[in-house]
């Protein structure tokens, strides 16, 4: 069975990049703090040796995770078709309540902050959303509520003072 892509931004893509070449680093790192504790002797009542191991392993377990990521990734970019990193605020209509979420991929989603996945039930309902447009959410308990799209906005882009080079 075929992998399923994963939506991910360009910046997202970028982060993934950075942090997979910082545990590449830290990897080789912690694999030659193993060899030095190997070499220190009885390695049944040796910390260092299991700590570097323990911290290798995990990770070692990230960076694969990382990998796989970036395997599947397929780059998507706000723009007409989608909501993607933009922030949309919707009305829920049974209690007339209004909140700002911004839509990104599964990777760099942060719910308690109002960062939600496009392949969240919220996510996959707006994601081709526009304003003014009613839509449905279908939950995971297969329980239904609409929402009105109150306003669609792009992240502002952070620019570089003058000054700066």
């Amino acid at each position: 069975m075929a992998q399923e892509k994963t939506l991910i931004t360009q910046a997202e893509r970028e982060r993934l990049l950075k942090e997979k070449a910082d545990l590449e680093k830290r990897i080789a790192t912690l694999s030659e703090d193993v060899k030095d504790a190997r070499s220190q002797g009885d390695l049944s009542e040796n910390a260092d040796y299991k700590f570097s191991r323990e911290e290798k392993g995990k990770l070692s377990n990230r960076l694969k995770e990382i990998e796989l990521i970036l395997k599947n990734a397929e780059i998507v970019e706000a723009n007409d078709e989608n909501n993607i990193d933009k922030f949309i605020t919707v009305e829920f209509l049974a209690d007339n309540f209004v909140e700002t979420y911004h839509l990104l991929g599964a990777v760099s989603a942060d719910p308690l902050n109002n960062e939600i996945s496009n392949e969240s039930p919220l996510g996959k309902a707006i994601f081709k959303a526009k304003k003014g447009q009613r839509v449905t959410v279908l939950t995971e308990d297969n329980d239904r509520f609409e929402v009105k799209i109150i306003d669609i906005k792009l992240p502002k882009k952070e620019t570089k003072k003058k000054n700066e080079k």
